[in-house]
């Protein structure tokens, strides 16, 4: 890795990352979160956020690939892929520390929290919903739901005797597309 990513990398530091695809970001959050492990942060203390599942996913492999590379690396091996995910050789704590990461990992009930930023918001909402503002009863809806009354409102909308001149000027104005469109960004 290079300096930059290094610093990245560092758990002591608040950091932004935009790169493009490719780039290494996501080695740089499993070093960051590798970091925090090494530092003896639980593991149900460390938070990583996606943007999408299989992004999750991908660092959950990268975590327990480097845990178990780790336990099994002889001495020389470790203090290599160490430097590199430090940035600076390894004390022994940390060496000592890095072999028995992956047995603590397996054996523990607590995991890291990795989960896209989506399901994470969703979580929040369902954990302090009167802070939110919304009714503790609230539920989300799937996106089959969300589209099956979408297309009832729609279906109301255009049906509704009161709005006729309305349905008439848009029907006149707008491409059917564009109307769909619209109900469509509703939904979103």
């Amino acid at each position: 890795m290079n300096l930059l990513q290094i610093k990245a990398s560092d758990p002591k530091i608040s950091t932004w990352v935009s790169a493009s695809a490719g780039t290494g970001k996501t080695k740089i959050l499993t070093d960051r979160v590798l970091r925090l492990m090494l530092q003896n942060v639980a593991f149900d203390k460390i938070l990583c956020l996606t943007f999408t599942n299989a992004a999750s996913l991908e660092m959950q492999d990268r975590i327990s690939s480097s845990l178990s590379k780790w336990s099994g690396s002889n001495h020389d091996d470790l203090q290599r892929e160490l430097l590199g995910t430090l940035g600076r050789s390894p004390k022994d704590h940390e060496l000592s520390k890095a072999k028995s990461l992956y047995e603590a990992y397996l054996k523990s009930t607590d995991k890291v929290n990795i989960q896209t930023i989506h399901s994470f918001c969703q979580a929040l909402l369902k954990k302090f919903p009167v802070e939110a503002g919304i009714s503790p009863n609230s539920q989300i809806i799937d996106e089959h739901e969300t589209h099956s009354i979408l297309r009832q409102v729609k279906h109301d909308i255009f049906n509704t005797p009161e709005l006729k001149h309305i349905i008439c000027y848009i029907d006149a104005n707008f491409h059917k597309m564009i109307i769909d469109e619209i109900f469509s960004d509703i939904g979103t």
